[in-house]
C-alpha cells in the first residue's frame, strides 16, 4: 500500500498546471532562477517559490546556489523521462487562440526536422 502512496503524491505534484509547466520548463536539464520559471508558468515569484518548495520536498527538483542566485534544476534524468513519457500519453490541449494555433505549426515543424 505505501507504494501507492508514493506514487500519488508524484502524480500531485506533476499534475498541477503550475507545477507541471515549471517542470517541463526544466525538462531539457538546464537550470533555470525563479524568476524566469514563475514568467515561463505565468505566475507570480512568490507563487513559483511556493510552488518550487513542493517540488523540492517531493523530491523532483534541486536548487544550487551560485553567489546569490538559485538555480532550479530537475532531480534527475528520471524526472525527465517521466515527463516525456506523460506527454507521450497526454492528449493534446485544445488550441484556443491564433497564437497557439501558429505556435502549434512551429512545434509540428521542428518535430518533422527531427
Amino acid at each position: 500500500m505505501e507504494i501507492h502512496l508514493n506514487i500519488t503524491s508524484v502524480a500531485a505534484l506533476i499534475g498541477d498546471p503550475t507545477r507541471a509547466a515549471i517542470l517541463l520548463a526544466l525538462a531539457d536539464l538546464r537550470a533555470l532562477p525563479a524568476g524566469e520559471l514563475a514568467k515561463i508558468a505565468k505566475v507570480s515569484p512568490q507563487t513559483a517559490s511556493s510552488h518550487l518548495a513542493k517540488l523540492m520536498a517531493g523530491g523532483l527538483i534541486s536548487v544550487e546556489t551560485w553567489g546569490r542566485y538559485r538555480y532550479y534544476r530537475l532531480a534527475s534524468p528520471e524526472v525527465a523521462k517521466v515527463l516525456e513519457s506523460l506527454a507521450g500519453i497526454a492528449s493534446p490541449a485544445p488550441v484556443s487562440s491564433l497564437r497557439q494555433s501558429e505556435q502549434f505549426k512551429d512545434v509540428k515543424i521542428c518535430a518533422h526536422l527531427l
